[in-house]
């Protein structure tokens, strides 16, 4: 069903709360998460041997050449069974029924390719909103963001797309650029 594309650059600190609650939200037995070391330290490489060892996970090793490159690396090797693709940085994690949520939402309306989902921060212990989700004001309407291209999302946290859609060529991120590179796709 999902397949969760993580790049991991140097995240010991935070990778074990992104992978369980990730793991936790998992609604279908071919869930997986794809872990894409990208050039991490030694700590950090510890975890993903760890993590490994998980039947539903995989790692794979990336020299370092940045987070679009191991985001499209991730996507080359996606569970051929699974309709959806999501990312999560390293230090993100989604809610427990992000999963759920999204397959309900992508079975209802089968013509929509890509679904952008409100992002929250986590702070000092409280839950705020972020600045960007004032696009999600007209809650429950489904744009098409070809048209209304003022409604599209500039980061890839919370997106979600059919995975028949990123396995065309021309759909993979940018190497090329250092800052908001996923927002380009």
């Amino acid at each position: 069903m999902f397949s969760v594309i993580i790049p991991v650059h140097n995240s010991w600190k935070t990778i074990d709360r992104t992978i369980n609650k990730t793991l936790n939200s998992f609604i279908d037995i071919n869930d997986e998460i794809i872990l894409v070391n990208d050039n991490s330290n030694e700590c950090t490489i510890q975890k993903l041997n760890h993590y490994s060892k998980y039947p539903n996970i995989r790692v794979i090793n990336n020299s370092g050449v940045g987070v679009s490159d191991a985001r499209n690396s991730g996507i080359e090797i996606i569970n051929k069974k699974n309709e959806f693709v999501t990312f999560i940085d390293d230090s993100d994690w989604v809610s427990q029924y992000f999963f759920c949520e999204a397959k309900n939402f992508f079975q209802k309306e089968k013509e929509i390719d890509i679904v952008f989902t409100p992002i929250k921060i986590f702070k000092e212990g409280k839950i705020y909103e972020h600045t960007m989700n004032d696009k999600f004001k007209f809650q429950g309407n489904i744009i098409n963001i070809f048209k209304n291209y003022q409604f599209v999302q500039y980061h890839i946290g919370g997106v979600i797309f059919r995975s028949s859609i990123l396995k065309k060529e021309n759909y993979r991120f940018d190497n090329t650029i250092d800052y908001w590179e996923d927002a380009k796709i």
